[in-house]
C-alpha cells in the first residue's frame, strides 16, 4: 500500500514540467468552446453554421485520439518528440482564427485544434518518464 502513495515522482523536474504544461493545456482546451460561437456571430454566420465548428472540433478529436494511440503503440520511441510537436500545434491552430472571417478557414482551424488536442490527450496517457 505504501507504493501507491510514494511521492518520489513529484521530485522529478520533468514530471512537474509535464504536469504544469498539461494543466495549462487543459485550461486552454476550453477556450475554443467559448470563443468559436462568439467569433461566428461576429463574422455574421448563423447559429447553426457556427455549430459546425464544434462538429469539426469533435470529429478531429476522435480521429486524433485513435490515430495517435495506434501510432504511439507501434512506435514508442517517438512519443516524447511527438508530444512536444502536438502541444505546439494545439497553440498554433487557434491563432489564425482571430485574424480571419473565412468560414472554411475557421472550420479547418477548429478541426486541426480538435485533432491535435485529441492527440495530446492520448499522448499524455502513453507518455513515459
Amino acid at each position: 500500500m505504501t507504493d501507491l502513495f510514494d511521492v518520489k515522482l513529484f521530485r522529478s523536474h520533468h514530471y512537474n514540467l509535464f504536469l504544469a504544461g498539461h494543466l495549462l493545456l487543459n485550461i486552454a482546451y476550453a477556450v475554443p468552446f467559448t470563443y468559436l460561437p462568439i467569433k461566428g456571430e461576429e463574422a455574421g454566420f448563423s447559429e447553426q453554421s457556427s455549430a459546425l465548428f464544434f462538429t469539426g472540433l469533435g470529429t478531429g478529436n476522435a480521429i486524433g485520439r485513435i490515430t495517435f494511440g495506434y501510432v504511439s503503440g507501434k512506435f514508442p520511441l517517438i512519443r516524447n518528440r511527438a508530444y512536444i510537436v502536438i502541444v505546439t500545434m494545439v497553440a498554433l491552430s487557434t491563432l489564425p482564427v482571430a485574424f480571419t472571417n473565412s468560414y472554411l478557414f475557421i472550420l479547418v482551424c477548429s478541426t486541426m485544434f480538435g485533432t491535435c488536442a485529441g492527440k495530446e490527450c492520448t499522448a499524455s496517457i502513453f507518455h513515459v518518464f
